[in-house]
């Protein structure tokens, strides 16, 4: 039980940095890029 708590959080960490990354990306590009998610 505890280790499905931790891989949902660690999973949570990660998809909350590579968010952020891919958000700088876009700014960084600073061009109209469409994202379908």
């Amino acid at each position: 039980m505890q280790k499905e708590v931790f891989a949902q959080t660690s999973i949570l960490l990660f998809s909350r940095q590579v968010a952020k990354v891919m958000n700088s990306v876009c700014k960084t590009l600073s061009s109209p890029v469409n994202i379908s998610l």
